[in-house]
């Protein structure tokens, strides 16, 4: 049960990040045509900084979606204050902006990724294992760390957790036709 309840706590208290690492996908299926390039079409030693996947759609989305979903999280421990005990930290006392760090967290880790695979001439879509799954849950714990202090055994199970989440949510999405590949 108690292992239940800490898996419990980590998603409630990541679900922001989660979402707006989702965000771009999904946003990408209803605005195609919003696709502009985070990198501008510019290169670093020959290749390309983040590539066609890393769009100004997508940070617009996950750090809008972010951001809407920690707010609601807000509104939602005001209504039931007992929902406090399943989180990592005091989310009714963050600052609202807290929610956009989470989007800048997990879009800025993959897309760092991204920087790094395209420097190793991994293509655009090919599994860089680990990484793939890892990325954007390490990006959010560096950019929210001046507001969450956790535990190095704490960082270790979010990061495992994320990770497996991460993984189911793309065979979802492969499923559902939103992604092409499962991990």
């Amino acid at each position: 049960m108690q292992l239940l309840m800490c898996i419990g706590s980590i998603v409630w208290s990541f679900f922001p990040a989660g979402c707006a690492n989702m965000a771009p996908i999904i946003a990408a299926k209803f605005f195609p045509s919003f696709d502009y390039p985070l990198d501008c079409y510019r290169s670093f030693r020959k290749k390309r900084i983040l590539g066609n996947h890393k769009t100004i759609r997508g940070l617009l989305a996950g750090t809008g979606t972010a951001e809407a979903i920690f707010l609601l999280q807000q509104a939602t421990m005001f209504a039931w204050p007992a929902l406090s005990a399943y989180a990592l930290y005091d989310i009714q006392t963050a600052p609202w902006y807290l929610g956009f760090l989470f989007g800048i967290g997990a879009i800025g880790g993959d897309a760092l990724k991204s920087f790094f695979k395209r420097q190793l001439s991994i293509n655009p879509g090919k599994p860089w294992y680990i990484c793939d799954q890892t990325d954007w849950i390490i990006g959010t714990l560096v950019v929210v760390r001046p507001y969450l202090a956790l535990s190095a055994v704490e960082t270790l199970a979010v990061v495992f957790c994320a990770a497996c989440l991460h993984i189911v949510f793309k065979i979802i999405g492969k499923f559902t036709g939103f992604q092409s590949v499962y991990v």
